[in-house]
């Protein structure tokens, strides 16, 4: 394979366009995809942070990069959530990081390593009522965050002290609508989580 000439492909309804790095597309591999209200698309990816592609002109797209020459704490990102602040939040292989649309342009407003969550591995994230963030980490289970509306007052919480996930290799987390979070677990299997309880369902 020809890792020089990879690109992301888009389907209009009629045919493709590839947007490649002569667009100014940054990184080796995708590993997941992020909407804005903007209908700008994120695409995350192992080394080269963060692509945000203007899609408004389907005949010409827009590319704009934020790594870790822009302030990002890592440039393996995995995953991005916005809260009702319009806050984005982004979890990466190198901690969390926060970040605004400021004037046009997308700022670092806070990093969080582990001095605050235990760990700078972070594969997922997700968001419940009240703007809790939720984070699965790779050593340390899984943190939750409350007070999101101010940023510079974060309550950390370690889930597994608490309510008793004993493994400290998640995943995935999902948020259903029915109010259960789910946890992909490295050898507890999957886990869901309502009302204060806890369930396993191991392989």
């Amino acid at each position: 394979m020809d890792w020089n000439r990879w690109c992301i492909s888009i389907f209009n309804g009629t045919n493709f366009k590839n947007i490649d790095k002569s667009d100014g597309l940054k990184g080796t591999v995708i590993l997941n995809f992020f909407q804005d209200d903007n209908n700008n698309v994120w695409a995350l990816t192992n080394d080269g942070g963060i692509n945000i592609i203007n899609t408004s002109n389907p005949d010409s797209f827009k590319v704009t990069n934020i790594s870790y020459e822009n302030g990002l704490t890592s440039n393996f990102i995995t995953d991005v959530i916005k809260d009702e602040s319009d806050n984005y939040w982004v979890s990466s292989l190198g901690g969390l990081n926060i970040l605004k649309k400021r004037n046009g342009k997308i700022e670092v407003l806070k990093k969080l390593l582990d001095v605050d969550l235990g760990n700078d591995i972070i594969w997922d994230i997700e968001k419940t009522e009240s703007d809790t963030i939720w984070l699965a980490t790779y050593e340390s289970g899984v943190f939750f965050i409350t007070n999101c509306f101010d940023l510079e007052n974060l309550n950390y919480f370690s889930f597994k002290q608490i309510n008793g996930l004993e493994n400290t290799r998640i995943w995935k987390i999902f948020y259903d609508s029915n109010q259960n979070l789910w946890f992909a677990t490295d050898k507890d299997g999957l886990c869901r989580y309502k009302n204060g309880k806890l369930f396993k369902s191991q392989p």
